[in-house]
């Protein structure tokens, strides 16, 4: 469940790219996580740690987590990752920062059981 929240730090925290990009990915990845706080009926808690980036204790924040992450095609139904649809999810990045799309695959890579990205 935490690799949304590192991978989104990673991409919104350390990349130097255009601003308004950043802003775009910002409010795409709330709007999706609001519409799962929602769904899983979590609460303003809940939110409010996930955006600090922080895992929520409760179990319906973590559900919103899990869910933002099926939303972003990042995880399967039983909770694996999907490298697929991860790759897919962000080859927008590659579009506008080459150099770092190619470090964050060589890192989803390292952490992957099996190498399907390129």
């Amino acid at each position: 469940m935490k690799f949304l929240l590192i991978l989104s730090s990673l991409i919104l925290g350390t990349i130097a790219i255009d601003q308004s990009f950043l802003e775009a990915a910002r409010s795409k990845i709330k709007k999706k996580l609001v519409e799962c706080i929602d769904e899983e009926h979590s609460s303003q808690s809940d939110l409010d740690e996930i955006l600090a980036l922080h895992v929520p204790a409760s179990h319906e924040g973590k559900c919103a987590i899990f869910c933002t992450h099926k939303k972003f095609d990042l995880q399967h139904e039983d909770g694996s990752i999907n490298q697929e649809g991860a790759l897919e999810t962000f080859e927008i990045i590659k579009e506008v920062d080459e150099e770092f799309y190619q470090k964050w695959v060589n890192v989803f890579n390292s952490c992957s059981s099996s190498k399907v990205l390129t």
